[in-house]
């Protein structure tokens, strides 16, 4: 396993933004979140911003009986491993300025499986970022710009200072730490994409989904098929398949959660797959007709599965929305990411590698807030709290 640092310049160029237009914080206090951590342990708050700020789209429920028949794995029609890339992006937050303002560092990793067998792990490092009222609609802006809609994150008025965040985008901390969470998890795609060109193609794997509009992507960004551009079109045309694998959802099938509908329908020995792209439109169309304010398409992806990739009562069952370049067929594609990736505990290894490499160990999260202390001219402090107060009662403050 060889491990590499890696400079993009889009995220170097959004995070020098933020610092040049930065108000000056000189002797203001940052408040640091209590944390009751291990040394040894990772830090990644990814997940937790992702129940505030990445609001769940899909629809509660499909019909298992217009779901079709499921399929077993079976064995890959490749001769040898294709090149396979994951990626995967974190976020510790530092604290919050008593001013104003919240500060924050992005961890990203793309995990590369060669067809040769190696392994290389390519590392990206914002640093401490700061975002106040001074700078948050320009960063927003050259997001935007990066993102090929400059408006996406923001809107003009016909007065000073011209241009204001959009509602709902920006109003919280996490939803700003989100946000550029996922700017730096887009590039670094971006860049997975040109490695897997120059290898001839191969596999791009995703944490997460690709939903037909999102709140913080915008949609030409990932495919507009019309206009020929997106990154699911450059895959398209570059023998590159594209495997976004949630392992969040909110889909219940006959009452069942989906994470363990194969284990309860076909037993703890089943791996295999569903598909669940026609019967969730289906719902939706049917639920729109119904009055409900729903979307009928829900993945830009050509294929969407109800997936299980392990043996066992641990493995659960994933939403896997697939996306096949020309030339591959959604069935191939599928069960080559279950016999060239290695799976660990019914989870491709790639993604848990590049999971684990974008966390922060507690060390990572001293030296940075040491830095942005420097940087900022602050002085840290942690949040104040009442749990000691609640304690002999054998409960917590709130």
């Amino acid at each position: 396993m060889r491990f590499t640092d890696r400079e993009n310049q889009s995220i170097k160029h959004l995070v020098a933004i933020a610092w040049s237009n930065l108000a000056n914080h000189q002797g203001d206090i940052l408040l640091i979140p209590q944390r009751d951590v291990e040394p040894e342990k990772l830090l990644n708050e990814s997940d937790k911003l992702a129940n505030e700020c990445r609001p769940d789209e899909e629809l509660p429920t499909i019909n298992l009986t217009e779901l079709g028949n499921v399929t077993r794995m079976s064995r890959p029609r490749r001769l040898h491993p294709p090149p396979i890339i994951a990626v995967d992006a974190g976020v510790v937050n530092l604290g919050n300025l008593a001013r104003g303002g919240t500060v924050f560092a992005v961890r990203g990793a793309a995990c590369l499986y060669t067809s040769e067998g190696n392994i290389i792990i390519l590392r990206y490092n914002t640093g401490a970022i700061a975002i106040d009222s001074s700078n948050k609609v320009k960063v927003l802006h050259e997001m935007g710009i990066r993102l090929g809609d400059p408006g996406f994150f923001v809107k003009k008025i016909e007065e000073e200072p011209y241009l204001i965040d959009k509602s709902g985008i920006s109003a919280t901390s996490n939803q700003i730490q989100d946000r550029f969470r996922n700017f730096t998890e887009r590039m670094i795609q971006e860049e997975a994409v040109g490695i897997l060109k120059k290898y001839g193609g191969g596999i791009l794997l995703i944490d997460g989904a690709l939903p037909a509009r999102t709140f913080d992507t915008p949609q030409d960004y990932i495919l507009n098929q019309s206009r020929r551009k997106g990154m699911l079109y450059e895959c398209d045309r570059n023998n590159i398949d594209v495997v976004a694998i949630s392992k969040k959802t909110r889909i219940t099938v006959d009452g069942i959660p989906i994470q363990n509908l194969l284990t309860e329908k076909y037993g703890v020995d089943f791996v295999g797959y569903v598909s669940i792209k026609d019967a969730l439109q289906q719902e939706r169309k049917k639920a729109k007709q119904a009055g409900e304010s729903v979307r009928t398409r829900v993945t830009v992806a050509k294929r969407m599965y109800a997936a299980r990739f392990g043996f066992g009562l641990s493995s659960m069952t994933f939403r896997v929305d697939l996306h096949n370049c020309l030339g591959k067929t959604a069935e191939e594609v599928i069960n080559d990411v279950y016999n060239y990736c290695r799976i660990y505990g019914g989870y491709p290894k790639p993604l848990i590698e590049a999971h684990h490499h974008s966390c922060f160990l507690f060390q990572d999260f001293q030296n940075i807030l040491a830095q942005a202390t420097v940087r900022l001219g602050v002085k840290p402090q942690e949040e104040p709290s009442m749990e000691v107060l609640f304690q002999p009662f054998g409960s917590f403050g709130k």
